[in-house]
């Protein structure tokens, strides 16, 4: 897990995991807060690199506690689908307004499996 933000240091997302006991049975959960821009994605790239390997992946990603989201940020979320579904996974976001409009805005929006913000 990333550590917090540190006063003056870069601000990173802290990305934390935890199995799903709703109806979804199966999925993991990945919770995302803080920034994905830039300087952080990289990060994101690498956690779903890493659950793509397994193999048939199914993976919930929360975005609620997304601060910030820039063109590297989708281009994250883009390649963990891509990742995820080569390796016959899947992949679902729940977002809040500021990651649907950057979704939007890049045309990945129709991409994604969504899930209702809960």
């Amino acid at each position: 897990m990333i550590e917090p933000q540190v006063r003056g240091a870069a601000v990173q997302p802290e990305i934390s995991e935890g199995r799903s006991v709703q109806p979804d049975r199966g999925w993991t959960s990945l919770r995302i807060n803080g920034p994905l821009t830039a300087s952080t994605a990289a990060e994101l790239r690498e956690t779903l690199r890493r659950h793509a390997q397994a193999g048939g992946a199914r993976l919930l990603l929360d975005l609620r506690c997304v601060s910030a989201i820039d063109l590297y940020g989708v281009a994250a979320l883009v390649f963990g689908l891509r990742t995820i579904e080569a390796q016959r996974g899947g992949m679902r976001l729940v977002m809040n307004d500021l990651v649907a409009r950057a979704l939007k805005k890049s045309e990945t929006l129709c991409a994604f499996s969504t899930c209702r913000d809960q």
